[in-house]
């Protein structure tokens, strides 16, 4: 029997569901690619009918929550601008990045970014229904351009993301094969770099390599002219996610700016589905309620759990340890944001529910004396530790780091594992609920180790951001 063989120009819909490792790689791979962008010269675009380019920010101009662009790579694009203008070719960049601007250091740096660079536009994602890959904001940037789609390249350093949302649009797609900067998402470290590297070599005799010179090092050190301070306060607090409302924020969003939905006046309504439109306005408001209700459904798993309910104790419970991870991502989809309040809120709905459940069982007799004590203290010692750093050093937000989060759901989910399994094999139930002891305590170095270095990344930012928003308002 001859196997069937669709012939390639024909129902791809049905190739791609046939073969959907062969679709993803398809959407994934790229046109052209380049150690950076230097390989997109005047000739190049011309070449190949490109009329804008839509760069993405971290990883492909600057490094990985950077504040500066590479002065090469910010040079590069104004050249490029300046010679396509001068030969009278139509020609457009903008910059579009997953970042949100939900602070004032995110939009202060955007704006720096677009004068360097020279775009026409930046578009970041308002909503999260926006963020690449998906193709919606290329195609809106085509839009607000008045670019077609199909004289687009879109450019940047991640195949899943930047080149997968490019492709979807329609646009032709630029892989940056060699990320700015060192630093990276741990995320992406642990997922995505590694399976865009294998992806890569499956795909890279299809992708057309385009020369580009290699890059000097560079620090985020501003070559700003050096002015007067007291146009802006020293005394910012550049991560306020309600920055709009600030006075800095105020004076920056009256300038004529180029951020998408930010500067530039549009009616979001027509931009979000229902849902997303009633997080956006009431998210804040819905994600304090998740919050204060983590404690009930401690208690009435607790109450289950004593009337003999094990399943729909155990239901109930991860219901409430899930609650720990929703109610921060409502805050963030709001426009409200997160606050200190809510992060404050947070931390003390977690300790009385862990208060709870410990208590119920060290008096069942499942909970050993030595781990109770243990877990007591590591939560003692990380409130002190708290406290230092947010009085001492500044620090704010310490509650929403992850291992934090994740060793609470963690000491949940084996102290439910080591109840059922108590009777049967005693053993393995005091090895797993010593084990989730051992977190509890092994998150104080991490969580003290990520405080640190958001510390010394916002204490090196600060002085970088402030001389900016003077630059910026200065004009």
């Amino acid at each position: 029997m001859v196997p069937l063989e669709l012939p390639r120009s024909s129902f791809p819909e049905m190739r791609d569901r046939l073969n959907p490792k062969e679709a993803f790689l398809k959407i994934c791979t790229p046109d052209f690619a380049g150690t950076n962008i230097m390989g997109i010269t005047a000739d190049f675009i011309m070449q190949n009918n490109i009329h804008a380019v839509f760069l993405d920010a971290e990883g492909t101009f600057i490094k990985t929550w950077g504040t500066l662009p590479h002065p090469q790579l910010a040079e590069h694009m104004r050249s490029l601008k300046e010679r396509l203008d001068a030969e009278g070719y139509d020609f457009k960049t903008a910059i579009v990045t997953n970042r949100k601007m939900g602070n004032l250091a995110t939009f202060t740096a955007a704006q720096y970014w677009i004068r360097d660079l020279n775009a026409d536009l930046l578009l970041s994602p308002l909503f999260p229904e926006w963020r690449k890959p998906k193709p919606f904001m290329v195609e809106l940037t085509a839009q607000q351009l008045g670019m077609p789609v199909e004289q687009v390249l879109m450019v940047g350093d991640k195949l899943t993301g930047d080149i997968a949302a490019g492709n979807r649009a329609g646009a032709k797609t630029y892989y940056v094969e060699e990320m700015v900067g060192e630093v990276d998402l741990l995320g992406d470290q642990i997922f995505r770099r590694p399976l865009e590297r294998e992806m890569y070599k499956q795909m890279a005799d299809r992708v057309k390599h385009v020369d580009a010179p290699s890059l000097a090092p560079y620090m985020d050190i501003p070559s700003l002219i050096q002015l007067p301070t007291e146009i802006v306060s020293h005394d910012i607090d550049w991560w306020n996610p309600q920055w709009k409302e600030t006075e800095l924020g105020k004076k920056l969003l009256e300038l004529p700016n180029k951020v998408y939905g930010y500067g530039i006046p549009f009616d979001d309504s027509s931009q979000k589905t229902w849902g997303s439109r009633t997080l956006y306005v009431h998210g804040g408001e819905i994600a304090d309620i998740v919050t204060d209700m983590r404690v009930p459904l401690t208690f009435t798993a607790l109450l289950l759990r004593h009337l003999g309910y094990k399943k729909s104790a155990n239901t109930v419970q991860i219901v409430a340890e899930a609650s720990d991870f929703i109610d921060g991502q409502l805050a963030r989809r709001s426009k409200r944001g997160p606050t200190q309040k809510g992060a404050d809120a947070d931390r003390g709905k977690d300790k009385q529910a862990a208060a709870l459940r410990r208590g119920s069982l060290f008096v069942a007799g499942k909970l050993p004396a030595q781990d109770l004590a243990a877990r007591v203290g590591a939560d003692f010692a990380m409130t002190k530790i708290a406290h230092k750093l947010r009085n001492e050093r500044g620090i704010q937000d310490v509650s929403a780091v992850w291992p934090g989060k994740l060793a609470t759901a963690g000491e949940s989910a084996a102290d439910t594992l080591a109840e059922r399994i108590a009777d049967s094999h005693p053993h393995i139930s005091e090895l797993v609920s010593t084990i989730a002891t051992i977190a509890k305590i092994g998150r104080i170095p991490s969580n003290t180790h990520l405080w640190n270095q958001r510390h010394r990344l916002r204490e090196v930012e600060r002085p970088i951001l402030l001389q900016v928003a003077i630059d910026l308002l200065r004009g």
